[in-house]
């Protein structure tokens, strides 16, 4: 899926037990939060979070949008 976030978003940490996830960083700067490291991709970068890590992320500069995929596609949110 596409995902567009406004300038100042942020979600808040949470893992899929079930499911890897994969962000394609389409325009801004994301700042993704990953078992507690910090780390800020911009247009043209990736990221990779295998079933059970730990994540959330803000926006770092701007608007953001990003190619989200989740594999399985059908998986399950467990919040903090």
């Amino acid at each position: 899926m596409i995902v567009l976030y406004e300038k100042e978003t942020v979600t808040t940490l949470h893992m899929h037990p079930n499911a890897e996830s994969m962000f394609v960083v389409l325009t801004g700067k994301v700042r993704f939060t990953v078992n507690g490291k910090d780390a800020v991709l911009e247009r043209g970068q990736a990221t990779h979070f295998p079933a059970g890590d730990r994540h959330g992320l803000c926006t770092a500069e701007g608007d953001v949008s990003f190619l989200e995929f989740h594999i399985p596609g059908t998986f399950t949110t467990v919040r903090n």
